[in-house]
């Protein structure tokens, strides 16, 4: 196999296939171990080695693992308490797939006449293939150092790879996006956790829940009372009214009038969750008894209600009488 003939070979095929980044971060791992271990068939790998060697959790790993099966990109063997057996499989034909083992950065190269530098392989250390970081030939690519192999008695073919802290380009890149990812994210949440609004007595908004509240009371003297957490739920309703809805006080206040007066509805608006949910069904019967009346829509006089007009907000709006 040729390491960066396999590369680019597999970034295709995960283009196509839409792959995880796990799933992507796991078979480099796999194909620098297998580079490592000079390209054997079967080679054994911990999962904790993968762990470090990937940055995916132990079930993260299984996961991929399985994917990447499904995908005949790789075959495994789970072997109880021992290391797992893994197989990869090539994605370059067999013509344009010669094994290319990245020398070691003590191992001397003697090339040798005749023979090109993509069909030699390097020697290494009887227990250990140390890459350099460099890149050694036009189809090779060298994988992160510092990791030792120690062939594994347990299997005749395969070998143990303990990684070290160091990491392909490719799984540096991967990890520096997965960074950036969490810093979107934790200023995402820390945007969207803001502390909520408190509201006093000289806000609109609880100004206008309460005189909901109080036109409830009035139909109902029965009605369970508030609490103060009730209280600045209603009230930041009514603020989802002013800021989303584009509702202008009046108009709430004018709602409030009619629905409390009108046989049906004052029996189903019974907080201002639901006077939110129900305006615009409300509003078609609302304009037309209004109309009846002489009024313009949204400028109902209360003349019989306790004023909100003095309230600055009102006069910060121009709103009038």
């Amino acid at each position: 196999m040729n390491y960066l003939k396999e590369s680019m070979a597999f970034y295709d095929f995960a283009e196509l296939n839409q792959m995880s980044t796990g799933q992507i971060a796991l078979w480099h791992a796999l194909l620098d171990v297998n580079n490592k271990s000079k390209w054997q068939e079967w080679f054994t790998v911990a999962n904790i080695a993968l762990q470090l060697h990937s940055g995916l959790s132990e079930s993260g790993i299984k996961a991929a693992r399985n994917k990447l099966k499904q995908l005949g990109l790789i075959d495994f063997k789970p072997r109880g308490t021992k290391a797992t057996a893994y197989h990869l499989k090539s994605l370059v034909s067999q013509e344009s797939s010669e094994d290319s083992v990245v020398p070691s950065s003590e191992d001397s190269v003697v090339p040798s006449s005749g023979v090109s530098s993509e069909d030699s392989v390097v020697p290494s250390s009887e227990d250990s293939v140390v890459p350099s970081s460099g890149v050694s030939s036009e189809d090779s690519v060298v994988p992160s150092s510092g990791v030792s192999v120690v062939p594994n008695g347990g299997v005749s073919s395969g070998v143990s790879v303990v990684p070290s802290s160091g990491v392909s380009s490719a799984l540096v890149k991967r990890k520096e996006t997965k960074r950036n990812e969490t810093k979107k994210s934790d200023k995402s949440k820390s945007t969207s956790h803001k502390s909520k609004r408190t509201y006093s007595e000289k806000d609109t908004e609880y100004q206008l829940a309460m005189y909901l509240f109080k036109k409830i009371k009035q139909n109902n003297p029965d009605h369970k009372e508030l609490t103060k957490a009730q209280e600045q739920i209603w009230a930041d309703h009514i603020r989802l009214m002013i800021e989303r809805d584009k509702r202008t006080p009046q108009q709430i206040r004018n709602m409030i009038d009619w629905c409390q007066s009108d046989d049906f509805w004052k029996l189903n608006i019974l907080s201002t969750a639901k006077l939110r949910k129900q305006y615009d069904k409300m509003a078609p019967k609302a304009r037309r008894d209004w109309e009846q009346n002489g009024f313009t829509y949204g400028n109902t006089p209360n003349s019989n209600t306790e004023s909100l007009y003095d309230d600055p907000w009102f006069k910060k709006r121009g709103v009038s009488q």
